[in-house]
């Protein structure tokens, strides 16, 4: 999806129209979000110590050239030891 951190991909359908729904979980800051995405940001991190982890959902077009939607939501904290 673009980041510069992990994505992980959970599941993956094709809708009736041929596009392709994708989710699963991002560490990425910079993951890209379409402008109606209804989380735009990810998580953040005031600590270096301190890791977000997003969920994400991307509508990718039939074409596989287009973020058609593409949203993050907030999932977990995880503390590095």
């Amino acid at each position: 999806m673009g980041g510069q951190e992990t994505e992980t991909l959970a599941g993956l359908a094709i809708d009736s129209t041929g596009a392709a729904w994708i989710g699963g979980s991002t560490t990425s800051t910079d993951m890209r979000a379409s402008p109606n995405a209804y989380q735009a940001s990810s998580g953040g991190s005031a600590s270096p110590q301190v890791t977000y982890t997003d969920g994400y959902l991307a509508k990718i077009n039939p074409q596989g050239t287009a973020l058609l939607y593409g949203t993050k939501y907030r999932l977990t904290v995880t503390t590095a030891v």
